[in-house]
Order: structure tokens, then C-alpha cells, then sequence
């Protein structure tokens, strides 16, 4: 995994998780008022199963089907 900034805040970032699904780890928000099952466009290399990354803001695809992440993303530390 890339050395990451790690936080302990969410503050106003949208939380991502990776969970497998099949042979693929997809990200996905789970902050309120996001849809649960858009995927989200998010950095291959820095994605591991089970983590909680804190992202500066997600926007909705121009096809309004997934999210892209936007800003700095650090690992969320609980």
C-alpha cells in the first residue's frame, strides 16, 4: 500500500470503503446521503480490503451511475 496520510476526523471528507466483490475490490461511500452501491472511482493502488479512507469531497458521475473521489484521500484511523 502507497505511504497514505492517515486521520483520525472525518470533519467535512466522505468516508470510502474497499470490499471485495468477486475477484474485484471496488470502493464504495458509506457516509449518510450517498448511494451505498455506486461504485466510485478511486486509485487502484491504494485500495485494501476492509479499509476506511476519508476523501475531500465525492461527485456523481455525469452518467449518474457511480461517484469519483475529489481532493487529498487519507486512511481513516479508528
Amino acid at each position: 500500500m502507497a505511504d497514505l496520510e492517515t486521520t483520525d476526523t472525518v470533519g467535512n471528507g466522505v468516508i470510502i470503503q474497499c470490499v471485495k466483490e468477486g475477484n474485484k475490490l471496488r470502493a464504495r461511500v458509506v457516509s449518510d446521503g450517498y448511494n451505498p452501491n455506486y461504485n466510485i472511482r478511486f486509485p487502484r493502488d491504494i485500495r485494501a480490503e476492509g479499509v476506511l479512507y476519508v476523501v475531500d469531497e465525492v461527485r456523481e458521475s455525469s452518467d449518474g451511475k457511480s461517484y469519483a473521489a475529489y481532493g487529498k484521500i487519507r486512511r481513516l484511523i479508528q
